[in-house]
């Protein structure tokens, strides 16, 4: 059955919440202003409301009505607007380099409320319009994927933010009376272990820490806060953890220990049935294949994963590729900040040995990560359609000369392996290759990529290796 599972009157109270907390104090008009346009977003988000529930319930029998269909449509733009609305606010905050981490995450619960409603609607849309409007339905993917970008920047500022410390309760100052005639006998006691603030788990979320887990399956699991756990398990064909049908999960500051031979992580999304899980702080042991594998299928598909982000963490060198985000153009929408890839294919016997890998997916973000020497290309970037990859790579290292496993680098194997890639911002990232790996770049029928303020070069200087080579229609790409 349809269910909606989130109402835009509490997306709009947020809101609400961020208008006030970014305006500045003094700006009273400003604030006025605010609460104004708010109150009308609220009236039309409590008719969205109140739409989505009715059109959910009458789908299936007036699927082939045409003043249905439109009813349908109109719903879908006031969701437009919904997300339109917050991603600029999350925009914004960003851009005025704040230090309110409240309002990040009053805004960023904002974002994922939206985002599922936007979820709602394209399910809405595939009981009832069908063929006959795929446009809208393509527009509110849009929406919701540059609504999710923002919010993966804005949990990225986020978790990069130092947790609040408690401030502990002062204890009174009490003068002990001596008495000089008395020498008491001291017992020494030991001395206790001090304690720590723990993390800030979110409304909502069961926190489950400082506990071995063995074969987590999290097929229909939701809202949980994984801290300081060690992950066991997997076998030669299943993974430590496997994540079907799963939202809103956390995984923080624990360990995914070598398994049986497969990956450390799989994550299986069917259309969709995976959101919001976010590594942060995480190691990802030596595994015989994958650190972690990220799939959604049907490629096909209209929705697929989103916000499944990795941040500050250390993948030890991995027997196939160390991180590896596939799918169809609807699954993305994640980031890729902060990490350490320490090598890939460091089994000669798995076919594959790229560090990092987007094979469909749209609409990434990987930034202020560093990767070192693989045995396959530290880059590995495929798209599947012409268009624009919506994909953003800054402030990045791809380190070739810098080799942590056994096996080296193949002389075949390229900094950065692309095909098929249209569009996408590629800035102040780093490029070394280094014997006797290949050069920095082999790119086929790749256009539109923006290199501009990239640097490419080899470690030692040998000729032609810094140069990156284009091949099998590509154009209009900038160096």
């Amino acid at each position: 059955m349809f269910r909606v599972k989130a109402s835009p009157v509490v997306i709009t109270t947020l809101l609400l919440l961020m208008l006030i907390l970014v305006a500045p104090a003094a700006a009273t008009t400003r604030q006025a202003d605010s609460q104004t346009r708010l109150t009308a977003l609220t009236s039309r988000s409590d008719a969205l409301h109140a739409q989505i529930a009715r059109l959910a319930k009458k789908a299936r029998g007036h699927r082939h009505d045409a003043t249905f269909s439109r009813r349908v449509v109109r719903v879908n733009r006031k969701v437009i607007r919904v997300n339109a609305v917050l991603a600029r606010l999350s925009d914004e905050f960003l851009e005025q380099e704040s230090d309110d981490t409240t309002a990040a995450d009053a805004l960023i619960a904002g974002n994922r409320l939206a985002l599922h409603m936007g979820r709602d609607a394209i399910r809405l849309d595939h009981r009832s319009l069908h063929a006959r409007s795929r446009r809208v339905t393509r527009l509110v993917l849009a929406a919701a994927i540059n609504l999710s970008s923002a919010n993966a920047q804005l949990k990225g500022w986020r978790w990069n933010k130092p947790q609040p410390t408690p401030t502990p309760t002062p204890t009174p100052t009490v003068t002990p009376t001596v008495t000089p005639t008395v020498t008491p006998t001291v017992t020494p006691t030991p001395t206790p272990t001090p304690t720590t603030s723990g993390p800030a788990v979110p409304a909502g979320y069961t926190l489950i820490a400082n506990q071995t887990i063995n074969n987590l399956q999290t097929s229909g699991l939701h809202d949980r806060y994984y801290y300081r756990c060690t992950f066991t398990g997997g076998s030669a064909t299943s993974a430590v953890v496997t994540l079907t049908s799963a939202h809103d999960l956390i995984f923080d500051s624990s360990t995914i220990a070598t398994g049986g031979g497969w990956n450390g992580v799989s994550v299986n999304d069917q259309s969709g049935s995976v959101n919001d899980i976010t590594f942060k702080n995480m190691l990802f042991k030596a595994q015989g294949r994958m650190g972690i594998e990220i799939t959604s299928r049907p490629t096909t598909a209209v929705t697929g994963y989103q916000r499944i982000d990795i941040i500050a963490s250390t993948f030890e060198p991995q027997g196939n590729e160390a991180v590896s985000y596939d799918g169809g153009p609807a699954a993305g929408g994640s980031l890729f900040s902060g990490n350490l890839i320490e090598g890939a294919g460091n089994d000669p016997a798995q076919t594959y040995g790229a560090g990092f890998e987007i094979n469909g997916p749209s609409n990434m973000t990987v930034t202020g990560n560093r990767i070192l020497q693989c045995r396959g290309s530290l880059l590995n970037l495929q798209m599947h359609t012409t268009s624009d990859c919506g994909w953003v790579f800054t402030d990045n290292v791809f380190d070739a000369s810098q080799r942590l496993q056994s096996t080296a680098m193949s002389a075949s194997s390229q900094v950065v392996l692309g095909f098929n890639v249209y569009g996408g911002q590629f800035a102040r990232n780093t490029m070394v290759s280094a014997a006797p790996g290949g050069g920095v770049a082999y790119l086929s029928n790749c256009r539109n990529m923006d290199w501009r303020t990239s640097g490419w070069r080899d470690a030692t200087s040998r000729a032609g290796y810094a140069t990156p080579t284009q091949v099998g229609g590509c154009t209009s790409n900038q160096f």
